[in-house]
């Protein structure tokens, strides 16, 4: 019997044990799941403090801008956010700051030229809505690119007006009437046509008028890309691009071209070192009838030179394909979902504000019925709107991110034009 009720009593035991095993378990369980919520609930609960806080800093950057550039969008956007709660960090970078990964996790917007920098930070953007994009027209709303456009620069030709009118009636559209104007003028003037080549801007960004001028849009694309698989200069030259409707021609054609030019007394001969001082003294003792220029340029010139001379789009060899504008714009990239980022894009393209951009820059507003600055900036919109393929970067932007790498191909081209 005592050996019965202690087997009894083991049975109860290791009963009772199992219960309290389960229900230590249980308690654990319960315990872990609850400090779980209670961590997740603190973890959500700082993270949601973080985005508050950070929410109440706006960090925007300027890359490789003018001052007056610059200014014209931080004024914008200081009025539009300054009396909301919020800390606003404006900052200037130039090229030694340009790394992607690090940029686009400090800041929110990124102000810079179109071109192959911009391309880069597009990449880690946020994508615009794209009701912003119908401020703009049909030709810049290029709303796949994750940039949105807020001011034009422009390449092109410019005349002397009395020239000009006397010789043609009108400003050339082709490369023909072109140059039959040069070749009428060259008997007139000391030098019919010039480019302040010296510049590596104005160089390489005379080189793709050219080339966007024999093969549109099409050969613009494919030239870029085929520096981007193989940068090697001396390949390049040779690289044979074809647009539809057109031969197939090689920047060693192109430049060739230009010896050409050089030789038949269509262009002052050592165009490609012309300062900017050459250029003026040109203009001021009436040497020349035209030249290469830049809206930007134009803005810094003396002004009784300059007012001499009356700006056009660059000519083109074929209406039959499509062509793009060689005009820069000054973009924006979101980076990240911040209350403001949206609200400031949006503002910067509504008529008003593109208004007072281009009346401090001096540059072409990208807002279809904004207020230009004068007839040259509004022009600059209509031929960017004319144009199917609408702006695009010169290769100084579009190619390089340095101004290094761009000295550097604009520095060959000078060379093979010396042989």
């Amino acid at each position: 019997m005592k050996k019965d009720s202690k087997k009894l009593k083991n049975k109860k035991n290791k009963k009772s044990e199992k219960k309290i095993n389960k229900k230590a378990v249980l308690t654990t369980v319960i315990i872990v799941a609850v400090c779980l919520l209670v961590g997740l609930g603190i973890g959500f609960g700082i993270a949601g403090i973080k985005k508050a806080q950070r929410d109440k800093y706006l960090n925007i950057a300027f890359y490789e801008m003018e001052p007056k550039q610059i200014q014209s969008i931080q004024d914008e956007i200081t009025s539009l956010v300054g009396e909301e709660e919020i800390k606003i960090s404006f900052t200037v970078l130039d090229e030694s700051d340009f790394n992607i990964k690090k940029l686009s996790s400090k800041y929110d917007l990124i102000f810079g030229w179109d071109g192959k920098c911009m391309n880069l930070l597009a990449q880690k953007a946020r994508e615009i809505p794209e009701i912003y994009y119908e401020f703009l027209p049909t030709p810049l709303r290029k709303t796949e690119s994750k940039k949105l456009p807020i001011m034009m620069d422009h390449y092109g030709l410019e005349y002397n007006t009395s020239a000009v009118s006397s010789a043609l009636g009108y400003a050339p559209e082709s490369l023909d009437d072109f140059l039959n104007y040069v070749g009428k003028m060259k008997e007139e003037y000391f030098s019919p046509f010039i480019v302040q080549g010296a510049d590596d801007d104005i160089l390489l960004s005379f080189i793709t008028c050219l080339i966007e001028c024999f093969g549109g849009i099409e050969c613009y694309n494919s030239f870029i890309a085929e520096y981007e698989k193989n940068p090697d200069f001396e390949k390049l030259l040779d690289f044979k691009m074809t647009a539809s409707k057109n031969d197939d021609f090689s920047l060693r054609d192109i430049l060739d071209m230009l010896k050409n030019w050089s030789d038949e007394g269509y262009i002052y001969p050592n165009w490609y070192k012309a300062t900017s001082s050459d250029l003026d003294y040109f203009m001021s003792q009436d040497f020349v009838s035209s030249l290469f220029n830049s809206l930007s340029v134009h803005r810094l010139m003396n002004y009784n030179n300059i007012t001499k001379y009356s700006g056009n789009r660059f000519v083109v060899m074929s209406n039959d394909i499509m062509h793009g504008l060689v005009a820069p714009c000054v973009c924006v990239v979101n980076l990240r979902d911040g209350p403001f980022n949206n609200k400031i894009m949006n503002y910067l393209v509504t008529d008003d504000v593109q208004g007072r951009i281009s009346t401090i820059t001096k540059l072409a507003p990208v807002g279809s019925y904004a207020k230009a600055w004068d007839i040259q900036s509004d022009n600059v919109r209509f031929w960017s709107a004319s144009c199917a393929a609408g702006a695009i970067p010169s290769f100084y932007t579009a190619l390089f991110t340095t101004k290094g790498e761009a000295n550097a191909f604009a520095e060959q081209i000078r060379t093979y034009l010396r042989k």
